[in-house]
């Protein structure tokens, strides 16, 4: 008997079904270059709009148009709430995306939150919650206002769900209120560090204050989407800003609840894995990287 192909293995066999974009760490501000906050990173702050600009005239170009595309966060950089330019720097890069000829579903990031709150995210046209797929008779897979999360259909049996990596988090929210009062606790619990920003020491050094973490709440909805698709033999993409599972990284851009990823009880279809995209668009310099930030990802069938 032949072997089975490998299930992410492209054979001559495959077929195409549909592909989608996926963009992240734009981090736009029209200043200089600089660093990132560890001071190991060069960001090209101005050229990240570039890179943006090729990704949409990549994409518009395809013979067969992605879908949609996934702007996974961080759109524009946090030094902007400094200089007082964060709503100009975000209605640039919201009319370049204008030129895109397909839907933009758009997740928060830490930088989000250092130049907006809650509220104002929730009203401005980085909430595209409008793009959903409501199961009327489902309602448990209906998710709360209290995070922005949604799921959609780009194809039929595949099912894409966004998540709120900051539902847990003290940024971005009121400090007087009992939900900053609640994720602080969590964060002094993990962080003894005066700078809470910095996982100096930490045996967990997700717990910084630029992470975040699911609620309980988020948590029992997400079980119930995936429930769903389980039932309906759906594939599912998790889509979000943060790492899920930190198996096979050292650095500290994982999430507060990445281990309820490991629990038996978690609600995880069999086979499920991780891509992370290998760099920032605002770390690029030369015009030539975008099509390996700005990758169109493509899902085949296997006769």
């Amino acid at each position: 008997m032949a072997d089975k192909a490998n299930p992410g293995t492209l054979t001559d066999n495959s077929e195409r079904l549909f592909s989608f974009g996926v963009i992240t760490d734009i981090q736009y501000a029209d200043l200089e270059d600089g660093y990132n906050f560890q001071g190991s990173r060069r960001r090209y702050y101005r050229h990240s709009l570039v890179h943006l600009q090729g990704a949409i005239e990549d994409w518009n170009k395809e013979s067969s148009m992605p879908c949609c595309v996934l702007q996974l966060g961080d759109i524009i950089d946090g030094f902007n709430a400094q200089y007082k330019t964060s709503e100009e720097s975000l209605e640039v890069v919201m009319n370049t995306f204008k030129m895109l000829k397909v839907p933009v579903h758009h997740t928060w990031g830490n930088h989000e939150f250092y130049n907006f709150s809650r509220d104002y995210l929730t009203r401005s046209k980085l909430n595209t919650r409008f793009l959903e797929d409501r199961i009327v008779d489902h309602p448990e897979t209906i998710p709360s206002e209290n995070y922005y999360a949604y799921h959609f259909v780009p194809f039929p049996k595949f099912r894409f769900i966004l998540l709120d990596a900051y539902d847990l988090s003290v940024l971005g929210v009121d400090q007087s209120s009992p939900k900053y009062q609640q994720c602080m606790k969590i964060l002094r619990e993990h962080n003894p560090n005066t700078e809470l920003n910095s996982p100096q020491g930490l045996s967990e050094p997700q717990f910084v204050q630029f992470n975040g973490g699911f609620s309980q709440e988020q948590l029992n909805w997400l079980n119930e989407v995936l429930a769903f698709s389980d039932t309906n033999q759906e594939k599912v993409v998790i889509v979000k800003i943060r790492v899920l599972i930190a198996y096979y990284f050292t650095y500290v851009d994982f999430l507060w609840s990445q281990s309820i990823w490991m629990r038996p009880s978690s609600h995880l279809p069999r086979g499920l894995r991780q891509c992370v995209p290998g760099l920032e668009l605002q770390r690029c310099s030369g015009s030539h990287l975008v099509s390996q930030v700005c990758s169109v990802f493509l899902c085949w069938s296997h006769s």
